[in-house]
C-alpha cells in the first residue's frame, strides 16, 4: 500500500520529464526554428505555465535556447543526437529522480541493512546506462512503437480546456 507522502516503491519517471521529452522531441522536429511556447503547450498537450518552468530548466542546463519578445521562442541549443535521456532527467530533475533504495522509504537505509541493496545499485546504474544510450532524435521512433503496439491509446491523451473554471 503506498503511504502518503513517500517516494514510490518504482522509479516512475515525473510527469515533468514526460512533458520536457516531449517537447524536445518537438522541438527536434522544428528543423532549428524558434517555436512559441504557446505552441508548443498545444501541440503537445500541456499546460503553459508547466511547460515554461520545464523550458527554464532545460534553458540552464544548456538543452535549449530561447529568444525572448518579437519573433522569439525557443530551440535546441544542441543536435537531437547528442541530448540524452539522462541529460534531460538530470536537468529538470536532478539526482532526485532515483529511488535510494527499495526496502527503505527514505532512502537512507545503509549497505548492511538492506539485503537488496547491491541488487538495486546495479538495477539502477543499468537503467542509468540505458538513458544515456538513448537521444532525443530517436524519441519520435519510440513513440510510434508504442502507438503501434497500443492502438488505442491516444497521444495527446489530455483535454483541451475551454478555459472557463464551473464556479462551484
Amino acid at each position: 500500500m503506498k503511504e502518503q507522502g513517500k517516494r514510490p516503491f518504482w522509479p516512475a519517471l515525473p510527469q515533468s520529464i514526460a512533458t520536457a521529452l516531449r517537447a524536445l522531441s518537438f522541438l527536434a522536429m522544428s528543423s532549428g526554428e524558434l517555436i512559441l511556447v504557446r505552441e508548443i503547450s498545444e501541440k503537445i498537450g500541456a499546460p503553459k505555465p508547466f511547460l515554461s518552468k520545464i523550458l527554464h530548466y532545460l534553458q540552464r542546463a544548456g538543452l535549449i535556447e530561447s529568444k525572448r519578445g518579437y519573433k522569439g521562442g525557443v530551440k535546441l541549443a544542441l543536435d537531437p543526437s547528442q541530448i540524452n535521456i539522462l541529460d534531460v532527467i538530470l536537468a529538470v530533475e536532478g539526482e532526485n529522480w532515483k529511488v535510494g533504495c527499495l526496502l527503505s522509504h527514505d532512502g537512507e537505509a545503509s549497505k548492511d541493512a538492506c539485503p537488496v541493496h547491491g541488487m538495486w545499485r546495479d538495477i539502477r546504474n543499468l537503467i542509468e546506462e540505458r538513458l544515456r544510450t538513448v537521444t532525443v532524435n530517436q524519441l519520435p521512433s519510440y513513440e510510434s512503437q508504442i502507438h503501434q503496439a497500443c492502438p488505442g491509446r491516444k497521444r495527446n491523451s489530455r483535454r483541451k480546456s475551454s478555459g472557463k473554471r464551473k464556479n462551484t
